[in-house]
């Protein structure tokens, strides 16, 4: 699952006390795109109203954060293989 800023959104909450423009910053994703890849994390009510599980991607985003710790041991061992010795 490919994530960036483009994937998720941002909105201010009215509660007077908190974050900038009076309320708490909260964050969070676009359920429509995340079905398309993960739908088994999207709920739709009956209203047709999609809502994701967050507790349900966190297991999926601590082997994501795995994955990409070992990309970055492989391609730190490759620089230091490339750079000049001492």
């Amino acid at each position: 699952m490919r994530i960036s800023e483009e994937d998720s959104t941002s909105e201010e909450d009215s509660q007077p006390d908190g974050g900038p423009g009076g309320g708490p910053r909260r964050a969070g994703v676009l359920a429509q795109e995340v079905k398309a890849v993960l739908p088994e994390v999207v709920d739709e009510d009956a209203d047709g109203m999609m809502h994701v599980a967050y507790g349900n991607v966190t297991a999926l985003l601590i082997e994501a954060i795995k994955e990409l710790k070992q990309q970055v041991a492989a391609l730190s061992a490759q620089v230091a293989a490339l750079a000049p010795g001492p």
